[in-house]
């Protein structure tokens, strides 16, 4: 569906620039997914990315769906041939150093990312998660996988979570979610694997600033 690669592509700009497409309230942000163009990868992270890194999320996110990937298995194919020809840059680059495949661009930006990131299990178990959400939720990155999500206290303060981690399994539509936290605001995106009933869910963690009482 051309809603999934539009969420592939929001997922990959996230992981890239470390923040959404477009930010505000939900309408506006509705809004401007439908009518604005986003800032370029490069432009919002503040330093060059791969011209074909770009290329690729730009084109998911294509306001026209005819001009987006044809399905989540052509945007994966498209990936996996950037990231092949990423990792040949590499070896040239380095000489005789051996690259482990297995490092993917992806696994690196997932592990690494400032963003608190976890993959779901239809169950409702932990797949994987990232070392920001494990520092979030306060537990040892080891100690996360295969964890019930409902027995951490993100579940605690965002009550509405399992009940949209169903949901979005079902429809297989991303979706967004917000929440308080003490002074924090934690803001949820949501999105459905394309073959399977994983849900990759990105967490922000925003501190809401207070106006100072006007004289």
């Amino acid at each position: 569906m051309q809603t999934d690669v539009y969420a592939l592509g929001v997922l990959g700009y996230l992981l890239f620039t470390r923040t959404m497409p477009f930010d505000g309230n939900v309408p506006a942000i509705l809004d401007a997914q439908v009518h604005q163009a986003p800032p370029s990868l490069s432009e919002r992270r503040g330093e060059r990315i791969d011209e074909s890194i770009e290329t690729l999320i730009m084109r998911a996110m294509s306001k026209q769906p005819a001009l987006r990937h044809q399905s989540a298995a052509a945007f994966r194919y498209e990936l996996n041939n950037v990231m092949r020809m990423l990792e040949m840059t590499r070896r040239q680059s380095s000489g005789s150093a051996k690259i482990d495949r297995r490092e993917t661009a992806a696994a690196m930006l997932f592990d690494q990312s400032v963003l608190a990131q976890v993959v779901i299990r239809g169950d409702g178990t932990i797949k994987m998660a990232n070392k920001a959400f494990a520092a979030l939720v306060g537990e040892a990155d080891g100690t996360l996988k295969g964890a019930s999500i409902a027995e951490l206290p993100i579940s605690l303060w965002v009550p509405q979570l399992e009940e949209t981690l169903e949901a979005v399994r079902k429809t297989h539509q991303p979706t967004e979610l917000r929440a308080r936290r003490w002074a924090n605001e934690l803001v949820l995106w949501i999105a459905p694997a394309p073959l399977n009933e994983d849900v990759h869910v990105l967490v922000q963690n925003h501190v809401i600033e207070r106006e100072l009482p006007r004289h």
